[in-house]
């Protein structure tokens, strides 16, 4: 490793948190989402409901905070005018967790394997995924 390409303490605890926020973001957006629309549902009574609304105060809060500071710092840059970023993330990441919500818990394991090998080897597990993904069901 050369000196130029080494990071230093305040660039990595930087990038740890910048990592950290977006994981925030989107993770208080997508359970602010879903409690919406739980919160239309017969389910939302009782404690359920109490603590249910006390949770989507606190989410909308840290919306405000957060998603929205970041949003507005997103439409100043130039490259990312018009595209919607922070949207397209939320939509992502909600897609992923409607799907691991309608598996079985005992396929986490299987899926944590896939998520490592795409990590090690995108080019192939992708190959795999559109092989797989493009048979018809039965």
């Amino acid at each position: 490793m050369t000196q130029e390409s080494k990071i230093t303490p305040e660039q990595l605890s930087k990038t740890i948190f910048d990592t950290m926020r977006a994981k925030s973001i989107l993770a208080n957006q997508n359970a602010l989402a879903h409690n919406e629309v739980l919160k239309r549902t017969p389910a939302w009574k009782g404690k359920v409901k109490e603590n249910g609304n006390k949770l989507i105060l606190s989410l909308i809060k840290a919306e405000r905070e957060e998603f929205d500071v970041v949003q507005r710092a997103e439409n100043t840059l130039e490259d990312f005018k018009g595209q919607n970023v922070i949207d397209q993330a939320f939509d992502r990441s909600n897609k992923i967790i409607t799907l691991l919500a309608r598996m079985v818990f005992t396929d986490y394991d299987d899926i944590e394997t896939v998520i490592m090998a795409l990590a090690k080897d995108k080019s192939s597990m992708l190959g795999i995924a559109r092989k797989v993904n493009s048979k018809k069901t039965i």
